[in-house]
C-alpha cells in the first residue's frame, strides 16, 4: 500500500505558505513604446553584435551577475515614447547608490510624462527601485537572456552569453512515457476550501515511471543521449548505463498550477519534470490527464480484528501518540472488498507477507492506495472510536483499530558475545535521497542467534527468559516459544548517517511494541591491508606512525635493532601511532606494523621504516646577552651539529608566529644576535641536533624556553651631586625597573655590590648616596622584568683623572707653548701659568686637547706651567710650586725687509728689536733646502755678503735673552738675479 500519510500533511502546510505570494503582472505602456539598454563593459560600450557573458562556473547566482551588468557606470538607458520621441539616460555611481540620470536636458512634459508613467519620484532619476532583474533564462541556448523590468511592468529582454558551460551537463531534456499520464478524479491528494465556501479537489500525486519510457538529454551544442527505462531504471540505449541524475516531478509547480484553476475530468494539464545532475537543472513537461476512477466502493473486512496493544506501534509526537497505520492492514485472511463502475465485485484476501490477492491470483493495484488517520484531533484510545480512512482510486471506506492494554512492562536482551554484522554482506546497497549508494544493515539475523536470550518482564511483576534455539526460535523453560511475528529489529541511526566498519551501534529489539537497545558491531568481510609504517624522532623516543587501515580493529608494532635478526612485538595499539620509548642515541631501528581484525593479521612489510633516533638536546640557559639571547644546551654525542628555532611568544596567550629557523652550529650554544634591540618581546627558543649522511636525521625539539628580551642599558654618566654620585643610563622597553652595581676601581668583575633597585621603566637615574665624593668607582646597570635580567655593559668610571704630564714648553711666534700627556679619564684640562710672583694663575679651562698657546705670555718674563685634568668627580689638584715646566718668555722678532745689491752681490735683512734681546741669531736655507745659523747680530739689520748671483734665498731671525731663545718667523725670501724685493 501507498504510504502517504506524512506526504498529505506536509503538502497542507507547503500550500499554505504559497498562498502568501503575489505575481504582478505587466503594465500597459501608455505613452511609453519602449526601452532599450546599452552596456558599458570596463569602461566601453558593447557594440551592436556583443552580448554580456554569464559565466557558468562563477560563484555568483546567474541573477547576480545580470545584476551587475544592469547596475554598472557608463550604461545608456534610451526611453522611447509613443510619439516618436526619446529620452536618454547614463548610469552613474554616487556614494555607493547607483541610479540612471537623464543627461540630454529634455523639456519638463516629456520628463513628467516619463515620471507619472514608471511612478517615479523624479522623471529625470531612476533608480534601482525602479528598474530590476525581474527573471533570467540561461540554459545554454542561443537565445539566453534576461528580463528588466521597470517598476511600471514595461520590460525588455537582454540576450546573454554562457560560458564556461561543462560539456558534460545537459541544456535540456525531453520526456516521452509509454503510457499516457493518468491521474485518477478526486485520487491522491487533497481538499481545499476556498473563500466562497467551494471546494477542490488539489493533485498531488502522479504517475511514476515506468517500463519503455524514453528520455532524452540534450548537451552544450548538439549532443544527445537516449535513455529507456527498464529494471527500476532510466538506462543509456547504447551502454546499459544508469542515469545519473535527478528526474522527477516539480510538485510545487504542479500545486501552482491548480491554484487558479483547479483540474477537471477528462482535461488535460502541463505538469514540469525537472532533471538535476548537481551541475545543472532543466525542466521539460508532460501531460496529464484527468480520468474517471474505475472503483465505485471499497469494504475491508475483518476475519481477524485488528488490535494493537497500547502505545507499542508508533511514537510520541507533541505529547500525543501517533500509531504507525502503514502495515496495519496487513493481517493474512483480512480481505478488501472493491465495487468497480461497472458493479463488478472482486475480493482480494491478505497473504500476510504483504499483497492483497484475488481468486485468479491478481494483486491489489495500491499505488493509489492511501490510508490517513487524523490521531492528533482524535488520538487513539482503549476503547475509542479509532478509525482508519482508506482511499483507493478515490472511493473511501473506514476501517476501525481496537487498542488494546500492552501486558509487557519492560524487556531485557543478552548474548555470551556482542553481535556481528559483516560489511557489505548482512544487508543490503540502497540508493538514498541524495543519490548516495549506502549500505543498509539488516542486523535481525546477527541479533536473533542462537543462544541469545530475550527476558520478558510482565506488568504483573512476573518475567519469563525465553532462548534462542537452533531453528530460530525463543523457546523459555517450560517450552512456550514468543510470537516471532511480533519480534523485530530495526536500527535507526541508519536514518541520517552511514554505519561505519569496526564501530559499535545501537539497534532496537521490539516485541509486541516493548523495546530495548541492543549493541552490534559492524566487522569487514576479510582480513585488513598491510600499513605503510613511518618514523621521526621525538622528545623521548621514535614515534612510529601509519594511515588508518580500513577494516583493521587494531595494529601489532614490531621493531629490528640495529645487529638483531628478528622481529620484536612491542605493542597492539588502537591507535595510528605508537611511540617507542625504549631507544638509544645513534642506533638505527627498522619498524613494521600488521593490521589486525577478527579475520587475523595482515602480512609483514619486511621493508618497514628505518630510523636512525637522534636524542633531543636540553636547553639548560637561557639569558640576555649584550648582543642578544644566549642558549646552551645539552650535547648529544655523534651529532654533525644543531639548528637553533625561534618565534614569538605572547604570555597568556597562543604562539602568534611559526618558527624561524636562525642557525646552524657545532657548539651546544648560540647567540641570536638579530633581536638585540627587541627590547620587551617574549621570544620562544628550541634546538634539535643533526647528524648529517646522504640524507639528514633530525631529533625532536623539547618544549621551548621563552626569554624576555632585555637589552644592557647604555651608562651615560656618573657625576658629583649633592648627596653623592649621580648615575644616569638609557631608558630599556619591556623592563619593570634596573639594579644598579658599583665596585672600587682597579677591582675584579667579582668585586660588584647592588647599590639600588629601582622600579619603573622611565626611571634612569639615582644617587649612590654611599660613595665618598673623592672615591674612585666603577657603576653598571641592569634591567629586569620579573625574574629576566638583562646583561650589563663595563659601565662608567666615577673618580678624579690621573694628574697629567707636561711634556714641553716651548716660545712660538704668539706666545708660549705647553703641551702635556693624556690623563686616564680626563673630560678636560686647567692650564695654569705662575710668574715671579709666586702665585699660580688659571691661563686656560676647559680645554679639551693635550696643547695650548699662552697668547698673554710677558716678553722677557720667567714663567712656569702646569696642567690639571678634570671631569665630572673633580681634578687632580696638580698645583704645586715645582710643577709643571718654566721658560723665559722671548718674543719673535718681526721681519721687516729684505734687499739684493747685485753691484755688491750683498743681502741686507731688517727686522723689528726685542726688548731685552742681548743678540740676534741669523738663518738662512734655499727653497728647498733646511734652516743653518750663518751669523749673530746685536742691532736691526744684518748684511750677508757670501751670497750668489742668479739664487733664491729665505731669512729668518731669533732673538736671545739670557740664553733663552725666541721662536721664529716663516721667513722673507729674496732673488739675487736683479734688485728688487719682490718675488
Amino acid at each position: 500500500m501507498k504510504k502517504t500519510l506524512s506526504w498529505i500533511l506536509a503538502l497542507v502546510i507547503i500550500m499554505s505558505t504559497f498562498s502568501c505570494i503575489g505575481v504582478s503582472a505587466s503594465a500597459a505602456a501608455d505613452g511609453i513604446k519602449y526601452f532599450t539598454i546599452d552596456f558599458s563593459v570596463n569602461g566601453n560600450l558593447l557594440n551592436a553584435d556583443q552580448k554580456p557573458s554569464i559565466d557558468f562556473a562563477s560563484e555568483d547566482s546567474y541573477k547576480t551577475q545580470c545584476e551587475a551588468y544592469l547596475y554598472g557606470d557608463g550604461n545608456i538607458l534610451t526611453m522611447y515614447t509613443t510619439d516618436g520621441k526619446k529620452v536618454v539616460y547614463e548610469g552613474k555611481t554616487d556614494n555607493s547608490d547607483f541610479y540612471y540620470l537623464e543627461t540630454a536636458g529634455e523639456d519638463a512634459d516629456i520628463l513628467e510624462k516619463i515620471k507619472d508613467f514608471l511612478g517615479l519620484r523624479d522623471g529625470r532619476k531612476i533608480t534601482t527601485e525602479d528598474i530590476f532583474v525581474d527573471s533570467v533564462s540561461v540554459t545554454g541556448a542561443k537565445n539566453d537572456f534576461f528580463t528588466v523590468k521597470l517598476s511600471s511592468g514595461l520590460s525588455t529582454d537582454v540576450y546573454v552569453d554562457l560560458v564556461n558551460y561543462p560539456v558534460d551537463s545537459p541544456v535540456s531534456f525531453t520526456f516521452k512515457p509509454a503510457k499516457k499520464w493518468e491521474v485518477y478524479e478526486g485520487c491522491c491528494g487533497y481538499v481545499e476550501e476556498l473563500d466562497d465556501g467551494k471546494t477542490v479537489f488539489r493533485y498531488s500525486d502522479f504517475p511514476a515511471f515506468g517500463d519503455d519510457d524514453e528520455l532524452v538529454l540534450n548537451f552544450f551544442g548538439k549532443k544527445s543521449v537516449g535513455y529507456t527505462y527498464y529494471d527500476g531504471a532510466f538506462r543509456e540505449n547504447e551502454t546499459g548505463d544508469e542515469l545519473t541524475g535527478m528526474l522527477d516531478v516539480d510538485i510545487l509547480k504542479a500545486w501552482e498550477s491548480q491554484e487558479n484553476e483547479p483540474w477537471e475530468l477528462n482535461k488535460t494539464y502541463q505538469v514540469v519534470l525537472t532533471y538535476d545532475d548537481e551541475k545543472s537543472v532543466c525542466e521539460s513537461t508532460v501531460s496529464v490527464k484527468v480520468v474517471k476512477s474505475p472503483v465505485k466502493a471499497i469494504e475491508y473486512v475483518q476475519v481477524t480484528p485488528i488490535e494493537i496493544y497500547e502505545e507499542s506501534n508508533g511514537e510520541f509526537d507533541e505529547g500525543v501518540f501517533i500509531y504507525d497505520t502503514f502495515d496495519i492492514l496487513d493481517i493474512k485472511d483480512n480481505k478488501f472488498v472493491v465495487t468497480y463502475t461497472d458493479d463488478k465485485v472482486d475480493t482480494f484476501i491478505s497473504d500476510g507477507k504483504g499483497k492483497f490477492i484475488n481468486a485468479n491470483g491478481v494483486a491489489l493495484d495500491t499505488t493509489h492506495m492511501v490510508l490517513s488517520a487524523d490521531q492528533y484531533n482524535s488520538p487513539w484510545t482503549i476503547d475509542g472510536n479509532n478509525e482508519i480512512e482508506v482511499e483507493c482510486f478515490g472511493a473511501k471506506t473506514t476501517v476501525n483499530v481496537t487498542i488494546v492494554k500492552n501486558p509487557i512492562e519492560s524487556i531485557s536482551y543478552t548474548s555470551s558475545n556482542i553481535p556481528v554484522v559483516k560489511e557489505g554482506v548482512d544487508g543490503e546497497w540502497f540508493v538514498n535521497n541524495d543519490d548516495d549508494n549506502v549500505f543498509v544493515y539488516d542486523c535481525k539475523k546477527a541479533v536473533l542467534s542462537q543462544g541469545s536470550q530475550i527476558v520478558i518482564n510482565y506488568k504483573n511483576g512476573s518475567s519469563s527468559v525465553y532462548t534462542c534455539d537452533a531453528s530460530g526460535n525463543y523457546v523459555n523453560g517450560v517450552g512456550e516459544k514468543l510470537n516471532s511475528s511480533a519480534i523485530s529489529v530495526t536500527a535507526y541511526s541508519q536514518d541520517d548517517r552511514n554505519w561505519l566498519v569496526n564501530k559499535v551501534y545501537s539497534v532496537q529489539l521490539t516485541y509486541q511494541g516493548v523495546t530495548c537497545d541492543v549493541d552490534v558491531k559492524t566487522v569487514p568481510q576479510s582480513k585488513p591491508a598491510t600499513p605503510i609504517a613511518k618514523a621521526y624522532n621525538v622528545e623521548n623516543g621514535i614515534k612510529v606512525y601509519w594511515e588508518e587501515t580500513y577494516g583493521a580493529e587494531s595494529y601489532n608494532v614490531y621493531r629490528i635493532a640495529q645487529g638483531e635478526k628478528k622481529w620484536t612485538l612491542l605493542k597492539n595499539v588502537k591507535t595510528t601511532s605508537y611511540t617507542d620509548t625504549t631507544v638509544e642515541n645513534g642506533v638505527y631501528y627498522r619498524y613494521t606494523i600488521r593490521a589486525k581484525n577478527h579475520n587475523g593479521l595482515s602480512p609483514y612489510d619486511a621493508t618497514g621504516v628505518l630510523r636512525l633516533h637522534v636524542a633531543t638536546p636540553v636547553i639548560t640557559k637561557i639569558n640576555n646577552a649584550k648582543t642578544g639571547v644566549y642558549t646552551e644546551w645539552t650535547k648529544v654525542n655523534g651529532v654533525s651539529n644543531y639548528r637553533v628555532y625561534r618565534r614569538y611568544y605572547k604570555e597568556g596567550r597562543a604562539r602568534t608566529a611559526g618558527w624561524k629557523y636562525l642557525g646552524t652550529t657545532k657548539n651546544n650554544y648560540y647567540c641570536d644576535k638579530t633581536i638585540v634591540n627587541a627590547n620587551g618581546e617574549v621570544f620562544e627558543y628550541v634546538v634539535r641536533a643533526v647528524y648529517s649522511g646522504k640524507i639528514d636525521t633530525y631529533s625532536d625539539f623539547r618544549t621551548g624556553i621563552t626569554i624576555k628580551r632585555l637589552a644592557a642599558p647604555l651608562l651615560k654618566s656618573a657625576t658629583a651631586a649633592t648627596d653623592g654620585v649621580l648615575v644616569k643610563w638609557t631608558l630599556i622597553a619591556g623592563s619593570d625597573g634596573y639594579k644598579v652595581y658599583r665596585r672600587p676601581l682597579d677591582s675584579s668583575e667579582s668585586d660588584w655590590s647592588l647599590v639600588k633597585d629601582v622600579t619603573g621603566v622611565k626611571n634612569t637615574s639615582c644617587i649612590d648616596v654611599s660613595a665618598e665624593l673623592d672615591g674612585a668607582y666603577i657603576y653598571t646597570v641592569r634591567a629586569y622584568s620579573g625574574s629576566e635580567k638583562s646583561a650589563y655593559n663595563a659601565g662608567v668610571v666615577y673618580a678624579i683623572p690621573t694628574a697629567p704630564a707636561v711634556k714641553t714648553v716651548k716660545n712660538t711666534t704668539n706666545g708660549v707653548e705647553v703641551s702635556w700627556g693624556k690623563a686616564d679619564r680626563a673630560d678636560s684640562y686647567n692650564v695654569y701659568r705662575r710668574g715671579e710672583s709666586g702665585t699660580w694663575e688659571l691661563v686656560a679651562s676647559n680645554v679639551k686637547g693635550t696643547s695650548y698657546t699662552d697668547t698673554t705670555a710677558q716678553n722677557g718674563k720667567y714663567q712656569r706651567y702646569t696642567v690639571e685634568a678634570v671631569n665630572d668627580a673633580g681634578s687632580n689638584g696638580n698645583l704645586t710650586s715645582n710643577a709643571g715646566k718654566y721658560t723665559k718668555y722671548v718674543a719673535t722678532p718681526a721681519l721687516k725687509s729684505t734687499y739684493y745689491n747685485s753691484s755688491k752681490k750683498t743681502v741686507t735683512l731688517k727686522w723689528s728689536q726685542v726688548n731685552g734681546a742681548t743678540e740676534y741669531q741669523i738663518y738662512r736655507r734655499t727653497a728647498k733646502g733646511k734652516w743653518q745659523l750663518i751669523d749673530i747680530a746685536e742691532g736691526g739689520t744684518y748684511v750677508d755678503e757670501n751670497v750668489k748671483a742668479n739664487s733664491y734665498y729665505v731669512y729668518t731671525v731669533r732673538a736671545v735673552n739670557g740664553g733663552w731663545r725666541s721662536s721664529y718667523e716663516s721667513g722673507i725670501g729674496v732673488n739675487t738675479v736683479k734688485t728688487t724685493n719682490k718675488f
